[in-house]
């Protein structure tokens, strides 16, 4: 595939060619989330603080075109157009979130992890990702 590619080029040093990726990554995260995510998420929690900074950008400038596509539809009178495209970057936005916890979840140790994570932070924002976490 393209992603590891696509991936070894993130925070490349040409601000160019690192522009160029994070577009790419983010108009497929756009377009093809449900393939996306997952590539995007181990790029925006990598442990490097500058592919960390261009996964976040991606999620950013997916969601924000996601909602400004939607913005578009509604006013065009699209409105299944505009609620899917919402959807789609609420979703992403949900996802992102959980993840984060999830990560925090993993790196916390055993009572240090009960004191500070709660099961019940989690339930809500996967619920909403659910179709992102466990195909339906």
């Amino acid at each position: 595939g393209v992603a590891p590619q696509l991936l070894s080029h993130a925070a490349h040093p040409s601000k160019d060619i690192e522009k160029g990726v994070t577009q790419l990554l983010a108009r497929i995260l756009q377009v093809h989330p449900e393939q996306a995510l997952w590539i995007v998420t181990y790029l925006a929690n990598s442990r490097n603080a500058e592919r960390a900074k261009v996964g976040e950008a991606v999620f950013e400038l997916a969601t924000h075109k996601l909602m400004r596509n939607a913005e578009s539809a509604a006013a065009a009178n699209d409105r299944e157009g505009a609620r899917a495209k919402k959807a789609t970057a609420d979703t992403l936005s949900t996802a992102r979130l959980l993840f984060k916890q999830l990560v925090n979840l993993a790196t916390t140790s055993g009572s240090e992890a009960r004191d500070k994570v709660r099961l019940s932070t989690f339930v809500p924002d996967a619920r909403r990702a659910e179709g992102l976490l466990v195909p339906t």
